[in-house]
């Protein structure tokens, strides 16, 4: 069968082609030469082809509407993937892509995402897997994850500001990237799960240490409310805080600076140092208002910490003022 074909590039990464096809050529032949050509680059070169077929027309003055036709068709390569060769025939296969009504499915996606609620994994694979069943370009892909990409940030204002620097500077221009360079809905679907679980990961933690910090201050304030009790201990919050003891002096440590006994202790006596040099309280009084039933376990305790029995002390350092 004699062809005569007409290239020109019209982009970088675009091949433009006019074929003048006998009015005796079998139906498909442009199929068929999209095909050959396909196979050829696939086996050399390593790459892969998606084309797009417009109509057949009958005059040189209808060239451009076939041209605008076949572009558009290969514009639904975000639907076929990589690799395809797209006609009006296969196109009219699939539904008339129906825009999203309004943007309830996004805003729903992104609050569950800053909630940390694991249904925005299955959000977004129904959203996407939806739109693969539709007729949807390049374009309505970079549209959807534009639009995403505006809703996480009005919904991380809520979030801690380490948080929204962290999303200024290491997720959002990716986000911005995805939209730009996602060609098919697979592509999307992968690039985007990826990057939203790494990021929520991050919220997460960011979620778990403002809550360690919130209890450690929560147990900070028990104690220097209660550091008079002579049953304040590690079991005693425990059990008050529903936290093992462990954990406490893990969180503690971890979020105060100080080992646990070590505070209440530092709290104990420094307000017995100010008792001992601002009154005249009976040793064994000042004793029991810092938690010490036995005022034996008191002087002991106490010339560990200053190296002076409490007696001693109030006589130098008052003598001193």
């Amino acid at each position: 069968m004699n062809l005569f074909i007409w290239l020109a590039w019209v982009h970088p990464n675009r091949l433009s082609a006019v074929v003048h096809l006998p009015s005796d050529g079998p139906d498909d032949v442009l199929g068929q030469i999209c095909g050959e050509y396909r196979r050829w680059i696939s086996a050399h070169m390593n790459l892969t082809v998606s084309a797009g077929i417009g109509k057949v027309v009958d005059s040189v003055s209808q060239i451009e509407s076939s041209y605008r036709n076949a572009s558009q068709n290969v514009s639904y390569k975000a639907v076929f993937g990589p690799d395809a060769i797209i006609d009006n025939a296969l196109v009219a296969k699939k539904a008339e892509f129906e825009k999203m009504k309004g943007y309830q499915p996004i805003l729903e996606l992104a609050h569950l995402f800053r909630m940390n609620d694991a249904q925005w994994i299955e959000k977004l694979d129904r959203m996407l897997a939806d739109m693969k069943t539709t007729l949807v370009t390049q374009a309505d892909l970079a549209g959807f994850t534009d639009n995403l990409t505006r809703q996480l940030q009005k919904e991380f204002q809520a979030l801690t500001p380490e948080i929204q620097a962290r999303w200024s500077a290491s997720y959002r221009d990716t986000f911005r990237d995805i939209a730009r360079t996602a060609e098919t809905e697979d592509e999307l679907h992968s690039r985007l799960s990826g990057v939203m679980a790494k990021l929520a990961v991050e919220i997460e933690k960011d979620r778990v240490n403002r809550s360690n910090h919130s209890i450690a201050m929560q147990i900070k304030a028990y104690i220097d409310e209660n550091y008079a009790d002579p049953n304040l201990s590690l079991n005693q919050v425990s059990d008050l805080f529903g936290i093992s003891p462990k954990s406490i002096s893990y969180l503690f440590k971890e979020e105060i600076g100080e080992k646990f006994m070590d505070y209440v202790l530092r709290m104990r006596f420094d307000h017995a140092k100010n008792m001992l040099l601002e009154t005249d309280r009976p040793i064994h009084q000042i004793a029991e208002q810092v938690g010490y039933t036995h005022v034996i376990s008191f002087h002991r305790a106490f010339k560990k910490i200053f190296d002076l029995p409490p007696g001693e002390y109030r006589n130098l350092y008052r003598s001193a003022k």
